[in-house]
């Protein structure tokens, strides 16, 4: 139908976390505008750490395909909210993404 046509909300970017903070539980996942075409398909893998609040701190980049990602990339990697644990920890972690947008599977 045209409503559901609509009314799913279209992911624009598939993300995998590797290293010490993939333990963590994802509380919040910010969302992101789409990108352009041409920039779909393109990945960002950034270093990052993860704080005992469950914030992100300290991210870097490491691989960029295409430089118009980077600032989306750090600021959604920014909004990514972990859950809390105790004590003065710092986990380090590595978030790959990949830029794109579903398509309606007909």
């Amino acid at each position: 139908s045209i409503l559901k046509k609509y009314s799913k909300p279209k992911k624009v970017v598939d993300f995998e976390i590797t290293g010490e903070t993939a333990t963590r539980v994802l509380k919040t996942e910010p969302s992101i505008e789409s990108v352009g075409a041409e920039l779909q398909g393109n990945q960002v893998t950034l270093d990052l750490i993860v704080l005992a609040s469950g914030f992100v701190s300290d991210i870097s980049v490491v691989k960029c395909e295409k430089e118009a990602l980077k600032e989306k990339a750090i600021n959604f990697t920014k909004g990514l909210v972990f859950n809390k644990i105790s004590g003065d920890i710092r986990q380090h972690g590595r978030i790959k993404m990949l830029f794109v947008v579903d398509q309606d599977e007909n």
